[in-house]
């Protein structure tokens, strides 16, 4: 005889509420099954009621026939290793119920499609922990509730009922108290950002193939690699096959911030910010997993998010046959890259990170520098003893003239050694990191009679010490660092 041993309801139930889910990556969880269903169009609508608000999720999809509605209901409805239809974005067979339950003690599923009228069934913590029991109910909710306004217009789809959400809502909240609706409608503007981010490329181009909107207000697509901008750089796209598919990888170094509007600028920094959102952005059937992260990738070590390395970010792209190499979780916010192309992936990322590096440090030169150009910027770098300085070039045309007419010159060398010695490197790094848009462009403070004046000093520099004529000495200021930027003024020489 066998010994079955059945789970407590209550405290599974409990348990499967845990997985880790934000509100985000839970509405984000449904409209993986909508987008699965064929859906066009959704609606995400907030309903506030203090307490007792609630949040309902509808689509134009296909719908769920009642025969299988049951089955859809079912914790585990489907194994991981099930075969499934490349645009199908479900993994465990968990996230309607999961997802849902991680917010809300009671979630129902109200369906119809062309040729059924709408079935419900509802999951009720409540319920569970009274009988002790898997017992599904059968709410019974008229044409005229406006939960379902929505899905009662439509010829066939899915609205996903959330309530007593006591994981989004807090008890103590009042109808009337404006504070505490203020902070239900700042949930909006959470979810907005990341639905913007994680679904952008269903939401992209003239004729998308997916349309959301909170509140009746359409989603825009937030694009993490900027890439209808001229000075963004691309890497070629890789292929790699890989087990029952194949791997697609392709790097992206942003514009620097002088090249990008402030608007731009701001847009492109994303929800976690400029350092936050540099790294690897991982896709399983366009649908972003991952959204920034450099998967525990380095040399020696693993490498961090830091400053000069914010502009890079690499996209990936992986079929749902791919799950189980990638680790995918149930959340499908997370994944680990297969042992066999750590190496590859990490030779593309030090490729782009070095680029990065380049663009962040010279305001949007992508090449590194040819021997012809290293007269354009007066500032140099090399490491001493282990430790990074930063000298002044006693080659720069400027710099010999002046040692030249100079009977001092000693005075003139301790005068460097001091600027060289006393950069406060620490209090530009720290200031560039918590403020960067606050930094001026090179000469961007000063008059134009005063940058025409320097630019005139530099030039009978460049004549008496470099033989230079009048139009080379031009040309070469324009392409020196700083002026770069102030091109029209130069050409007044």
């Amino acid at each position: 005889m066998d010994n079955i041993v059945q789970p407590s309801a209550p405290i599974l139930v409990e348990s499967l509420r845990a997985f880790g889910y934000s509100l985000e990556t839970a509405i984000a969880d449904l409209i993986d099954n909508s987008i699965s269903a064929d859906a066009t169009e959704i609606w995400i609508d907030f309903h506030w009621n203090g307490p007792y608000s609630a949040i309902t999720i509808t689509d134009n999809g296909h719908g769920i026939i009642q025969d299988e509605m049951l089955q859809v209901m079912k914790f585990g409805s489907k194994s991981p290793d099930d075969a499934r239809q490349e645009k199908d974005l479900g993994r465990f067979g968990l996230g309607l119920k999961t997802s849902s339950l991680s917010q809300a003690k009671s979630f129902t599923v109200c369906s119809k499609t062309d040729t059924e009228q709408i079935s419900s069934m509802q999951w009720d913590i409540d319920h569970i922990k009274q009988t002790n029991d898997w017992t599904i109910l059968i709410p019974e909710y008229t044409s005229g509730h406006h939960f379902m306004n929505r899905l009662q217009a439509l010829q066939h789809g899915t609205v996903v009922i959330w309530e007593k959400m006591d994981r989004v809502v807090s008890p103590s909240w009042s109808v009337g108290r404006q504070q505490d609706e203020y902070k239900f409608i700042e949930m909006k503007l959470k979810i907005q950002e990341h639905v913007s981010m994680v679904f952008h490329r269903y939401l992209e181009g003239i004729r998308p193939s997916l349309k959301i909107y909170i509140d009746n207000i359409k989603v825009e697509p937030w694009d993490p690699f900027c890439e209808s901008h001229h000075a963004t750089h691309r890497t070629p796209e890789e292929i790699i096959p890989f087990g029952d598919g194949t791997v697609s990888i392709k790097g992206f170094v942003l514009p620097h911030k002088d090249k990008l509007t402030i608007e731009e600028y701001d847009a492109l920094k994303g929800p976690k910010g400029w350092n936050g959102q540099q790294g690897f952005y991982i896709y399983r059937n366009r649908r972003m997993l991952v959204s920034g992260s450099w998967l525990g990738l380095g040399d020696n070590k693993a490498w961090t998010k830091e400053e000069q390395y914010k502009l890079a970010r690499i996209r990936i792209d992986i079929p749902n046959s791919l799950d189980a190499d990638w680790s995918i979780d149930v959340k499908k916010s997370t994944a680990k890259p297969p042992l066999i192309l750590r190496d590859r992936l990490m030779r593309l990322a030090q490729d782009v990170r070095t680029k990065a590096r380049e663009v962040f440090a010279h305001r949007g030169q992508y090449k590194k520098r040819s021997s012809e150009l290293e007269y354009d910027s007066i500032w140099q770098s090399n490491i001493i003893n282990g430790q990074r300085n930063y000298y002044l070039d006693r080659n720069h045309p400027l710099v010999k003239l002046i040692q030249k007419n100079n009977s001092d010159n000693h005075s003139f060398e301790a005068l460097l050694k001091i600027i060289e010695q006393t950069v406060p490197v620490e209090r530009i790094w720290l200031e560039t990191a918590e403020k960067p848009e606050n930094h001026a462009k090179s000469f961007e403070s000063l008059d134009n009679q005063i940058i025409l004046e320097t630019a005139k000093e530099y030039m009978q520099a460049l004549m008496a010490t470099e033989g230079l004529n009048k139009q080379e000495a031009i040309q070469r200021i324009i392409d020196t660092d700083g002026f770069r930027y102030h091109t029209e003024i130069i050409k007044q020489l």
